[in-house]
């Protein structure tokens, strides 16, 4: 075990920079940039209530982007199945309150405040603890948006309540590398001083190599942390565990104060035969057990999910015999950042000669990191590129590839629909589903399923057979954790509230008191004494602040109505020619729709437009000889209110209507 102790204004080992400290200049913002990435049409997640004491509000924040460097990167998407209310578009109804900032403190409290993870399942994850005057920063995920919230990129969390507080954050700790966890922290380093970055070595190097889409932001101070190392920062001891995950190197910590110690297991799984990978540190857990923990925080991702978790041998064993029993090329699909099955891909294909072509820019980047910290390993000459594969025999050809969420623009997607540069789905190809279904994500990967057997590949899945493995532990691997670490308080994090309520009853199964098994809200304070741990009233409002790469505005509100409308009930253009003198209409106003009906098929209702535009304007022109010139701004609302309720009573929809008037 390895004991680091860092002062609060010591220099950081590397690239010159310096841990912030009353003498250090803070980073300056960075100048709005445009961001190329195309639209997508998402579904928008619940808003929680706000803070009653937040005293101003506006609409949702969105944050700049930085341009991507290469623009087949795509981060994988959750899908959802979203929609719009019969009698029109869903207006949002979410504002942003500003938060107000953490207040200064002397008492012996420790105090915990989940900033997201705790009303969502596998997003944004984000935790603050604060002790005195020193606060810690566990995580910083992005949350992908769905179905309603067309254009937005992802959604970071809201750290406005850390604003005057920089200069206390001692660190910000990522527990893994995998986006929900670490994706939002070149938005957030520079908003809270780009304070020291701890985390394990693969996952500072993916931490850096994001980076490099920001350029004009300061570099991320990483500090390296291995499993076992304990840091002092200011009151805070810290100790790494290691945690067995689909990606190297998570790990879970354990947080110490005179107050009262808080054990964050991270995402975690029990594997008792790990390939690739280390062991659960079973008696060490136990140690800390014993020791005692005040509080746990622990993963409720697959709680709902009865039994144990399989090893990763036996997901090896599965997919041995699909190379075993394929005589064509074999395509396994699995997420961008999914090392370890991707480790276990490389190693069958060097066992049944096969060559590799990996595609996908995430995965790329992640493959290119584990080879150069040598957890991959394969023979040179192993991993080739797609061209090259279409000179082999497929009996020798193994496929990479991202795409098993059915994202639009991953690469499984593009192959099924004849997009890719160089593939194409053969009769006899083996497509491996090497990953679980994100929530919401199952109708489209059906319609994938679909497609790719109608081009003759066979599908396998892990309903059909092991050929993946969770990351996160099911309800017997939870309540095994429970029952060894006995902490005296319970907190499920990361989940939707019923899948917390899940890991709840199992808590108490284990003999855990209801009493003590805790439910705070994201924003919810959580004190911590010793032998004490409540949920306070005291609660910061947690908005959305959306990364869409266009920049930072107020009518972002405006914005994501406008296009909700437009990707639901489309859009109409009404051209009129007026009468400067008095307003009167001179002929047939020209209509143009896009995405609301097809106007050749739609002559009656087109021709029953035109007349209604020439009443409401019939209504509007002014019937004196020396009239004044017309009041544009109200013939343009009275045309879109109008005519918007007239087309809503004929189809049920309602476009968005755009009067443009000429005056003659």
């Amino acid at each position: 075990m390895n004991t680091f102790s860092f002062a609060p204004q010591a220099s950081a080992p590397t690239g010159g920079h310096v841990v912030p400290n009353k003498n250090t200049p803070k980073p300056q913002g960075q100048g709005v940039q445009r961001n190329p990435i195309r639209k997508r049409h998402f579904q928008r997640p619940v808003q929680r209530p706000n803070n009653p004491v937040a005293k101003s509000a506006t609409t949702p924040q969105i944050s700049t982007g930085a341009p991507r460097q290469n623009r087949n990167f795509r981060p994988n998407q959750r899908r959802g199945k979203g929609g719009m209310k019969k009698g029109g578009p869903t207006s949002l109804v979410t504002r942003r309150v500003e938060s107000p900032s953490l207040p200064l403190r002397s008492d012996d409290v420790l105090r915990v405040i989940p900033i997201g993870g705790f009303d969502e399942t596998g997003a944004r994850n984000c935790m603050a603890i604060e002790y005195k005057r020193d606060i810690i920063v566990i995580d910083a995920g992005l949350m992908f948006p769905e179905e309603d919230m067309p254009g937005i990129d992802y959604i970071i969390p809201d750290i406005s309540m850390l604003r005057g507080r920089e200069r206390d954050i001692r660190g910000i700790f990522i527990t893994h590398a995998h986006l929900d966890h670490m994706g939002a922290l070149p938005h957030i380093l520079p908003r809270i001083g780009n304070p020291p970055v701890y985390s394990s070595l693969f996952t500072s190097k993916l931490i850096q190599k994001k980076h490099l889409d920001f350029p004009n932001q300061a570099k991320p101070i990483t500090q390296e942390v291995k499993a076992g190392d304990i840091l002092r920062l200011g009151s805070f001891e810290i100790e790494a565990l290691h945690a067995q995950h689909s990606v190297p190197d998570a790990i879970g910590l354990v947080v110490r104060t005179p107050s009262g110690t808080v054990f964050i297991t991270g995402d975690w799984k029990f594997d008792a035969d790990p390939v690739h990978d280390a062991p659960t540190p079973r008696a060490h857990i136990e140690k800390l057990g014993l020791k005692g923990v005040t509080v746990m925080f622990g993963d409720s991702t697959n709680a709902n999910v009865p039994g144990v978790t399989i090893t990763e041998q036996t997901v090896m064993d599965s997919l041995d015999k699909i190379f075993k029993d394929t005589t064509g090329r074999i395509i396994a699909s699995t997420t961008g950042s999914n090392v370890r099955r991707i480790q276990q891909m490389l190693a069958l294909a060097v066992k049944h000669q096969r060559k590799v072509a990996i595609e996908g820019f995430s995965m790329r980047t992640a493959v290119e990191i584990a080879q150069e910290l040598k957890y991959i390993e394969v023979p040179k000459g192993t991993i080739i590129s797609s061209e090259e594969t279409n000179n082999m025999s497929p009996s020798k050809v193994l496929i990479i590839c991202t795409g098993a969420q059915a994202e639009e623009q991953a690469v499984l997607m593009r192959i099924v629909n004849k997009e890719h540069r160089t593939l194409e789905i053969q009769p006899g190809d083996a497509v491996i589903f090497s990953s679980s279904s994100i929530p919401g994500n199952e109708r489209a990967i059906g319609h994938l399923k679909d497609y790719l057997a109608r081009q003759g590949a066979e599908v396998y899945h892990n309903q059909m057979m092991d050929v993946h493995s969770s990351g996160h532990g099911k309800q017997e691997d939870l309540k095994e954790m429970l029952g060894m670490i006995k902490p005296e308080f319970f907190v499920p994090a990361y989940g939707d509230f019923y899948h917390r309520k899940v890991h709840g009853r199992l808590a108490q199964d284990v003999g855990i008191s209801k009493e003590k098994i805790l439910y705070p809200d994201n924003g919810q304070v959580i004190e911590v004494r010793p032998h004490d741990v409540r949920v306070t009233s005291e609660k910061y409002p947690i908005n959305y602040i959306m990364v869409d790469g266009l920049g930072v505005g107020d009518l972002a509100d405006v914005v994501l109505r406008d296009r909700q409308v437009l990707s639901s009930d489309g859009i109409i253009v009404v051209i009129v020619k007026m009468a400067h003198q008095n307003g009167e209409m001179l002929g047939k106003a020209d209509i143009v729709s896009r995405g609301f009906v097809y106007m050749k098929e739609q002559k009656v209702l087109i021709d029953e437009t035109q007349k209604k535009i020439q009443e409401i304007l019939g209504k509007t022109k002014s019937k004196e000889q020396y009239a004044t010139p017309p009041n544009e701004a109200y013939i343009k609302a009275k045309l879109r209110d109008d005519l918007g309720q007239f087309l809503f009573n004929k189809t049920q929809r309602r476009p968005m209507i755009i009067p443009l008037l000429i005056e003659v």
